[in-house]
Order: C-alpha cells, then sequence, then structure tokens
C-alpha cells in the first residue's frame, strides 16, 4: 500500500485503507448519499424510533429470527453502544497512537466479546461421573 503525503483529505485516506481489504472499507460523509446528522437522533422521536427498527432487524438477521423476536430495549441498546461506547472507549486510543491501533484494538474486543458469547451459549460440561452410562450388555 502506497503512504499518503502528511496533508491528505479524509477521503483519500479512507480510500487507501479500503485498499487494504473490505473490513477496512468506510464511506465518507456525502451530502444527499442518505448519510443524516447524528442531531437528528435527539431533535427528532421518529428519526430516533427508525433506527432502532434498523438496528432490531439487523440483529434478527443476524440471528436468523424474525425481528419481532428481538426486543427493542435491546435493539435501542445496542444502537446506544455502538455510537457512544465506540468513541469512549477507543477514541483516547485512536487519538494516542492512530486508527490502525484504534481500529484493532476495536477488533480485539470484538473478538475478546465473541468467544464470551460463544462460551455462555456452549454446553457445559459434565464429568464422566454425571454421564449416565447404559447398562452392561448380557454376558460381558
Amino acid at each position: 500500500m502506497s503512504e499518503l503525503p502528511v496533508d491528505a483529505d479524509s477521503c483519500a485516506a479512507l480510500a487507501a485503507a479500503a485498499a487494504a481489504g473490505p473490513f477496512f472499507g468506510l464511506e465518507p460523509w456525502v451530502p444527499g448519499a442518505g448519510w443524516r446528522p447524528l442531531r437528528e437522533l435527539v431533535q427528532d422521536p421518529a428519526v430516533l424510533r427508525e433506527r432502532v427498527a434498523d438496528a432490531r432487524a439487523v440483529i434478527a438477521t443476524m440471528a436468523g429470527l424474525d425481528p419481532v423476536a428481538v426486543e427493542e430495549r435491546v435493539a435501542a441498546s445496542v444502537l446506544f453502544l455502538g455510537l457512544a461506547a465506540g468513541p469512549l472507549v477507543f477514541g483516547p486510543i485512536v487519538q494516542s497512537y492512530g486508527y490502525a491501533a484504534g481500529f484493532t484494538a476495536c477488533a480485539s474486543v470484538s473478538m475478546a466479546l465473541a468467544l464470551v458469547m460463544a462460551g455462555l451459549h456452549a454446553e457445559p460440561l459434565r464429568r464422566r461421573s454425571e454421564v449416565p452410562l447404559p447398562p452392561p450388555a448380557p454376558g460381558t
């Protein structure tokens, strides 16, 4: 990947990051492209309801469920965590060490959370003495 000059604009920086692979692809804000200012979530309850419904649909799709199976409060919590916790937690890392360190830290935490969730959904291990064995066959 080529190095960017120090004075490169954000669009060029995002394009260079996307060249590293689809995981790094970010879309810059462009007027009229469907992006909305964050203040709309605070000022217009209809926009907030729409975003929560979108988050609910995405969570349900990822889990292979019907959207009504995902509680609205769960989707709202996930949406808020994504909007607030990400910059709050990883912002200082990005400021101090750069975007690569911030994205790496975010990816590491995501993997750790995925492993924790997988562990919580795994069937607990049982001792052999707890597992009922079939009766012995006659003549053994």
